[in-house]
């Protein structure tokens, strides 16, 4: 009935192109991760085809100011892309019962209010969360209040892969209850949504249908937006010395641990080949000896470990030239929506 009710007046609104807002902690090229850059390239889409654009980010401070005033200039049309920072939106926000709150909890609250801060100064027809940790959990449940139903945007969850989902599938384990109130919010959020939106109906069928009971109607297959890549400007020879790169965050989920096993493994079967492997990503502190850089360390005899190299964190720029030593990368991971 909501939906219904709402349409007249974004029929009366039809000659206009929509303003899509997107709820995010990553943009690229600002900051790092993977739903930074599809939030990078479904607004470039969107302006294209002559929408307007708002991205509502928690980040910090740095990071906001050099999206704002640097990073969107570089977009087709900068005059339809604007940003809103979320802290300084919540700065002085009344608090009172979030003192037992989860921190994920407390951030729903935060993006809710920031994005009616938002809706109070932009006409804006979708807004799109992204499902994991359950950032729009309050905002939905404000709607099934909400006494103007046909005068707010659409608001729907793009999904990447929930954290319930990652566990459940991903060959790790739930550590405590905490995970379980982020699994229930979550299952929450995307009962809500008004929109669901999934990579492909491969992925929906397979993790998301069954375990979330999402009503058929409420669910749109939205394909990872693209934008091409620079051609490759060098490949090298299989016959000399070459790299295999693996781009991500060190840890479990990753996979990054059985790419390093079959590493070794192609190392002792094949020593003519004289290749090297390199991890690019920052290391996560949650491996079973804590470091996960170490714990991979552990699965390295000592003869072969020069030529496991470590790279750290690098910038796009940084990526794109050990890229230019890849005879191919991998990306092992044990659940992967995109």
């Amino acid at each position: 009935s909501r939906s219904s009710s709402a349409a007249p007046a974004r029929a009366a609104r039809s000659s206009l192109m929509p303003t899509i807002c997107f709820v995010t902690y990553e943009i690229h090229p600002t900051t790092a991760g993977g739903c930074g850059v599809l939030v990078h390239h479904a607004a470039e889409r969107l302006l294209a085809a002559g929408h307007s654009v708002v991205i509502l980010i928690d980040t910090s401070r740095k990071n906001f100011e050099k999206f704002r005033d640097h990073d969107r200039l570089a977009f087709s049309a900068p005059d339809r892309i604007r940003g809103y920072w979320v802290p300084e939106i919540c700065k002085g926000m009344p608090e009172a019962g979030l003192a037992e709150a989860s921190v994920f909890q407390k951030k729903s609250v935060r993006f809710a209010h920031a994005l009616r801060h938002v809706l109070s100064r932009e006409q804006v027809d979708f807004v799109e969360f992204f499902e994991y940790c359950g950032p729009a959990y309050y905002a939905l449940v404000e709607r099934l209040f909400d006494p103007t139903p046909a005068t707010t945007p659409v608001l729907g969850s793009r999904v990447h892969g929930s954290i319930e989902v990652l566990d459940r599938h991903g060959d790790g384990f739930v550590a405590d209850r905490s995970q379980f109130l982020l699994h229930s919010l979550e299952r929450r959020a995307l009962s809500l949504a008004e929109t669901v939106l999934v990579p492909s109906r491969g992925y929906y069928e397979h993790y998301y249908r069954d375990r979330y009971a999402l009503p058929e109607e409420a669910v749109v297959v939205s394909s990872p937006p693209k934008l091409p890549f620079p051609p490759v400007r060098s490949r090298p020879d299989a016959k000399g010395e070459f790299t295999i790169a693996f781009i991500g965050r060190m840890f479990h989920l990753k996979g990054v641990d059985q790419l390093v096993h079959a590493s070794v493994m192609l190392m002792k079967q094949r020593p003519d080949l004289r290749f090297t492997l390199d991890l690019i990503g920052y290391d996560a502190q949650d491996g079973p000896i804590g470091s996960y850089k170490d714990y991979l360390t552990t699965l390295i005899p000592q003869r072969l470990r020069d030529r496991f190299v470590f790279r750290g964190q690098l910038t796009h720029e940084e990526i794109a030239r050990r890229l230019d030593h890849a005879l191919f990368a991998v990306f092992p991971n044990r659940v992967e929506s995109f």
